[in-house]
């Protein structure tokens, strides 16, 4: 009877404990929100967001509304990627509650919704603010997973301001807990066919140039190989040609905080087969490789129109119709030209490492002993 007794007892406490946790949802309105927008209001005042306000592992930055862009604060008002903030604005406003998880903070990892600021913090809390400084939206972003009931949906999991409750969401925005998650880190992207040349001059005067006779061409050519040897990878040759197809930067800094003066470590021109050239100079930071960038119109790049494209296509077949249809007309090339030098103008940029080694390859690098080559073809033949 006593142990009976003492199960009756147990089960009793348990029941309570249930019951008070039911009792402080039901209490907070935790029913009537289920459905809800997370930020009913936000729809309507996205145009008014000013600022957004990031805390995650390492530390605070600001998203900052200047005019028709976003730029961050902290990384001296360098611009933010702009599809991100619209995701993250209009993902905010669309945001719908599903189910009510926890209100134990010693769960809050479970779901990612620990404190932010955390040094192994998975979380990150946004802080939306209007002009004046009002907060017009709040909270800690936490673990993502597909949508139970649709797999081609996401639900989240988030606490709002100071509510202790945390809940399953309906919605999508991007996380990123850091500045460079938030940067908009592409440099440069140039058709793959309207490149022709990139010549590398490295310090101590060694060239490497690469090129295309023709835009249709698919592969490089390597001009110069020495006697007795031979390309050795169409793949590194190819490469350092396609350096601007699409160039994303690691980091990015004021160019006047490093010394391009008089450390310059390698010079590069690159140009297009639509009369756009352009100058790059790297520097050497400890193990990393930085560039600054400027761009300029050569005419005499232009690939000729009129009578003359039309006699080349009819030597090079379709294929050549399809490739020049890549390149742009002169007034677009200018254009172009100005927008990315006033996109460099004062910017210096981190390359990834991959690139850095891709420039940095020298002749025999980048070529073997004839020799060598015919006893590798023999021996894959026997």
């Amino acid at each position: 009877m006593r142990g009976a007794r003492a199960v009756l007892i147990l089960a009793g406490v348990t029941l309570a404990a249930v019951g008070g946790v039911l009792f402080v949802e039901r209490d907070s309105g935790t029913p009537e929100r289920v459905d809800e927008f997370v930020f009913p209001a936000l729809l309507d005042q996205v145009n008014s967001v000013a600022r957004v306000r990031v805390t995650g592992r390492e530390g605070t930055f600001t998203l900052a509304r200047d005019a028709e862009t976003w730029v961050i604060e902290e990384k001296e008002r360098y611009a933010a990627d702009p599809d991100r903030m619209h995701k993250l604005l209009l993902g905010a406003a669309g945001m719908k509650r599903i189910e009510p998880k926890t209100s134990n903070p010693e769960l809050y990892p479970k779901l990612w919704l620990e404190d932010p600021s955390g040094e192994k913090a998975k979380s990150v809390r946004y802080v939306l603010e209007n002009s004046s400084g009002t907060t017009l939206a709040d909270w800690v972003l936490g673990d993502r997973r597909p949508s139970k009931s649709d797999a081609s949906a996401t639900e989240l999991y988030i606490r709002v301001a100071d509510d202790p409750l945390a809940w399953r969401v309906d919605g999508s925005v991007p996380g990123g807990p850091t500045i460079i998650d938030w940067l908009d880190r592409n440099v440069a992207r140039i058709d793959r066919e309207r490149l022709r040349a990139v010549e590398v001059v490295h310090r101590d005067g060694a060239v490497i140039a690469v090129n295309k006779s023709h835009p249709e061409d698919s592969d490089f050519v390597l001009p110069g190989i020495p006697e007795g040897r031979e390309a050795d990878s169409q793949y590194r040759i190819n490469d350092i040609g396609r350096f601007l197809e699409d160039l994303r930067f690691e980091d990015v800094a004021s160019s006047s905080s490093l010394d391009f003066a008089g450390s310059v470590d390698k010079r590069m021109q690159i140009t297009t087969f639509d009369g756009l050239r352009v100058h790059v100079e790297s520097v050497m930071r400890d193990d990393d490789a930085w560039v600054k960038l400027r761009a300029e119109v050569d005419e005499g790049l232009v690939e000729p129109s009129g009578e003359d494209a039309a006699a080349s296509e009819s030597e090079t077949g379709s294929e050549s119709k399809e490739a020049t249809g890549s390149l742009r007309p002169l007034d677009e090339v200018r254009a172009e030209a100005q927008r990315l030098n006033a996109q460099w103008q004062d910017w210096a940029y981190e390359l990834p490492s991959f690139k850095r080694d891709y420039i940095a390859k020298r002749m025999d690098e980048l070529t073997r002993a004839v020799e060598d080559a015919d006893e590798e073809r023999a021996g894959s033949d026997s």
